[in-house]
């Protein structure tokens, strides 16, 4: 299955939602995408999705605090506390 995690401005429902997404087979970055795609405060979030092949999606909104970013990896996503 995988992975979400989420702060900023934190959609819960990007953990049930993306974990479904992923368990149906999608890759970390499609279902990822199909979140922010319908998220009207996309600019807002941040978001990390890791798959169960070890696939990392990161995403920074651009609206985010001057603080916040993202390093990522395969299979070790890197988020600041």
């Amino acid at each position: 299955m995988g992975a979400v995690a989420t702060q900023a401005l934190a959609e819960v429902s990007y953990g049930p939602l993306g974990l479904s997404l992923m368990k149906a087979g999608k890759p970390a970055a499609q279902a990822l995408q199909a979140l922010l795609i319908t998220d009207d405060r996309r600019k807002m979030r941040q978001v990390a999705m890791m798959d169960a092949q070890g696939r990392v999606a990161t995403h920074t909104g651009s609206h985010c605090m001057a603080d916040a970013g993202m390093k990522a990896a395969r299979v070790s996503p890197c988020r600041p506390i």
